[in-house]
């Protein structure tokens, strides 16, 4: 705005107050994890802990734009054609016929689940009250 930029249209604002939201989350799931390390009939609590803490950052955070696939080939000429491919990424030679064939993914889907992250949000914080009943 200070170089001439005008504004003609504001489809959406959202306004926020920065503030750790998951502090208690990661702590609850941190300290069942220790105690399942503690005393062993605490281990599948603190395997379920786990999950869910894994859970909750794939589902939120994870970048998948930087996602891969991969695959095998012992034909050369596939592995030719992928080097040409718009979506090649890397090859690797495992063994003499064997290659490792590293490309991006040809459609990317960052919203793993089709809630808006305030609708996350909230069912993250109901699964963290509910796990300290």
């Amino acid at each position: 705005m200070e170089k001439g930029l005008v504004v003609t249209k504001v489809y959406r604002v959202v306004e926020y107050e920065r503030k750790a939201l998951f502090r208690r989350f990661g702590a609850s799931v941190t300290e069942a994890r220790r105690a399942g390390d503690i005393d062993p009939s605490l281990k599948l609590v603190a395997d379920t802990n786990k999950l869910i803490g894994n859970s909750a950052y794939g589902k939120l955070c994870q970048d998948k734009s930087k996602h891969k696939n991969v695959s095998y080939s012992t034909c050369g000429k596939k592995a030719s054609d992928a080097v040409r491919s718009g979506f090649f990424h890397s090859l690797n030679i495992l063994d003499d016929e064997v290659f490792e064939i590293s490309a991006f993914k040809r459609r990317v889907s960052q919203n793993c689940i089709s809630l808006p992250f305030t609708e996350r949000v909230s069912d993250l914080n109901h699964l963290l009250l509910c796990s300290t009943v």
